[in-house]
């Protein structure tokens, strides 16, 4: 990874980024009754699907959330984060997912016409009062940015 300091501004701690899948409410309902279960969603947690996956995740000792973000059409979609990513300018940092990860899920839900559509997006921790930064964001922003430097060799 080379940065050119003549094209923009480097700041002196990199800001971590969500990388992951902006799913609507419909495509997050799917998903969890897929990986957790109908009965799991419905009647534990009250039909709340990114609850019932954060349950699901906290009882088996995985450190992730689903939090609510805006898309660019204003709608709310729901973060299933997938990594954190460091930004060092800034600017989010391109968000890339293998296309076969996402055909792979779809596949798994059974080809479901809502899910041939997902949008893979790059964006900040959503500031929110009653919403603290997640124990974990910077962890594994820096244990992404090992992994830059492994490939990378810097």
């Amino acid at each position: 990874m080379s940065h050119s300091h003549s094209d923009s501004t480097f700041l002196e701690h990199p800001i971590p980024f969500l990388m992951g899948l902006a799913l609507t409410p419909d495509q997050l309902e799917l998903l969890a009754n897929h990986y957790v279960g109908v009965d799991y969603v419905k009647e534990a947690c009250q039909g709340d699907s990114a609850y019932a996956l954060e349950r699901s995740w906290k009882e088996h000792g995985i450190d992730n959330l689903i939090p609510k973000i805006t898309a660019p059409c204003g709608s709310t979609r729901y973060l299933y984060i997938l990594g954190v990513l460091p930004s060092f300018d800034g600017k989010p940092p391109k968000a890339n997912v293998d296309p076969r990860f996402v055909k792979k899920i779809w596949r798994e839900l059974g080809e479901p016409p809502i899910w041939k559509e997902v949008d893979v997006v790059s964006t900040p921790w959503p500031y929110r009062p009653g919403l603290p930064e997640p124990h974990w964001l910077y962890p594994k922003m820096y244990e992404a940015i090992q992994k830059m430097r492994g490939f990378s060799r810097v």
